[in-house]
């Protein structure tokens, strides 16, 4: 007994039903079957590797007697249920599943695609299938050909989201400060970082971190996140403007229009939010604020407080970052105070504080007569500060002292402020002097010659301040007068000196001789 067909995975089971007893011999052929039980005369349970038409035979021999059987059976293909896909699937990719059996074309093959969208295909395919929601994908096949079938077979996707990108961090931060950044995004499970060669203080994973960098300038954080190999990039710039550095003054000078003092100066570093302006008070080497003044305008301030006819000043400047970082204060630059008195005949003679801040070689000496445009009258050197202009015609006359500096101050790109090479004194006049010769105090200087000291005495006004000068107009000595109004000369060698008397009616200036 024997099955006309059976699949390719299937066993057979063959039964003998002749006549033979147990006690005859039974030779069988089962053309490379697989004996999966049985034997002598059966029955036999078999199995074949290849398809096709198999050949069974029987021979039977009992007391002396023999016959002969031949029986064929037909081995069907089994279909396989193989198939390929990828095990990871990122969001927006569909999957490409591609049918790897024996199966043809005309078998029925069911698929389950776990509710996903066919975008093409059928039969065998190939498939491609998409999915609305993200996780684990289920894919399964079956396949019948022939009244033969396999198993199903199983496949799974994972179906992930991109990370999404967000942080908490700043676009800058100031040189000497710690920089703060977390990561918020969420659907990750690496986080890969570059902190553009960074300080890292603190701070692992998605964060929050501390960082700190030893150089300005712009700085990139890139990171790489990934969800089970779906991956996004992106880059943070952050700006580290530079450590404000102390500015230096151009010069200062007495500006022409307002003729209060102006200060000019150079800085080139954009990030640079203000400016400082001080002047020393009455205490030498103190200074106070005047103003701060917005950066990225014309270097130049006026200062509106000062008075350059009484007085010469000095002053220096900062730098404020737009952190609040202020730099130490600058090298000082004075400016030039000229005063002029009537000497004897026709004879002016001009005295003034010498400009401080650059090195110079010559003053120059502008004169105005009868309010005419001024003119140079003559250049001296520099360490001389007094010069007597004789045969002076006329009443009405000016002067005025200029120096050059070695520098210029402006003139490139970024500079931002308005041509100067020079500083001038104020203008000094004499209008205002022989107008105010009733205002002059009267002083009495005694005793002139002089060894040890000088007591000095005034019929009107209240003594301020003194200066004792050489012939050409170097302070040798200077101090305030108070009580006794005396000056004494110990440490002052013999010689022919100047001593300019300041009070609140004004000042005047005698000739003294130390002995």
């Amino acid at each position: 007994d024997l099955e006309a067909s059976i699949c390719s995975v299937e066993t057979s089971t063959i039964t003998y039903t002749g006549d033979g007893s147990t006690e005859a011999t039974y030779s069988w052929g089962f053309d490379g079957a697989t004996v999966v039980s049985g034997s002598g005369q059966g029955p036999y349970e078999l199995s074949w590797a290849t398809e096709g038409t198999k050949s069974i035979t029987l021979e039977v021999s009992e007391n002396g007697c023999t016959s002969f059987t031949e029986s064929q059976i037909q081995i069907k293909k089994t279909p396989t249920a193989d198939f390929s896909v990828q095990t990871q699937l990122c969001e927006g990719e569909s999957a490409l599943i591609l049918y790897t059996g024996n199966a043809n074309d005309t078998a029925t093959f069911t698929w389950d695609f776990d509710e996903g969208t066919i975008i093409s295909g059928d039969g065998s395919g190939p498939f491609e299938v998409a999915w609305d929601s993200f996780g684990m994908k289920t894919i399964s096949l079956s396949v019948e050909e022939d009244g033969c079938s396999t198993d199903q077979e199983v496949q799974e996707i994972n179906y992930n989201q991109f990370p999404s990108m967000s942080f908490e961090a700043n676009e800058s931060t100031c040189y000497n400060e710690d920089y703060s950044l977390t990561f918020t995004g969420s659907n990750y499970t690496d986080l890969n970082w570059s902190f553009d060669g960074a300080n890292i203080i603190s701070g692992s994973g998605a964060g929050p971190y501390t960082l700190s960098w030893n150089s300005s300038g712009k700085k990139f954080i890139s990171l790489n996140a990934s969800n089970n190999g779906c991956t996004r990039d992106t880059t943070l710039l952050v700006e580290i403007p530079e450590k404000p550095y102390t500015p230096d003054i151009c010069l200062v000078t007495v500006d022409e229009a307002s003729l209060k003092n102006m200060l000019i100066w150079e800085y080139d570093l954009e990030s640079v939010s203000q400016f400082g302006i001080y002047r020393e008070t009455n205490f030498s080497g103190e200074y106070s604020s005047v103003e701060f003044v917005e950066g990225g305008i014309s270097n130049t301030y006026i200062d509106n407080q000062s008075s350059p006819g009484q007085q010469s000043n000095r002053y220096k400047i900062t730098s404020l970052d737009s952190c609040g970082t202020e730099t130490e204060l600058s090298n000082y630059h004075k400016t030039i105070h000229l005063t002029i008195n009537k000497g004897i005949g026709n004879t002016w003679n001009l005295i003034w504080d010498g400009y401080e801040g650059f090195p110079f070689g010559t003053y120059r000496i502008y004169r105005s007569l009868n309010n005419s445009d001024f003119e140079l009258l003559t250049d001296i050197a520099s360490n001389l500060t007094s010069f007597s202009d004789t045969d002076v015609t006329t009443t009405d006359v000016a002067y005025q002292i200029e120096v050059v500096s070695p520098n210029s101050c402006g003139g490139s790109e970024r500079r931002r402020i308005n041509q100067n090479s020079s500083s001038r004194s104020n203008i000094a006049r004499s209008s205002n002097v022989l107008g105010a010769t009733s205002m002059i105090p009267q002083v009495e200087i005694f005793p002139n010659p002089a060894s040890d000291y000088l007591n000095i005495e005034s019929s009107s006004g209240n003594f301020e301040r003194y200066e004792l000068l050489t012939l050409t107009g170097q302070v040798i000595q200077e101090g305030e007068l108070t009580g006794k109004n005396q000056i004494t000369l110990e440490g002052v060698a013999n010689g022919v000196y100047l001593l300019r008397v300041n009070s609140t009616n004004g000042s005047t200036i005698k000739r003294i001789v130390k002995k």
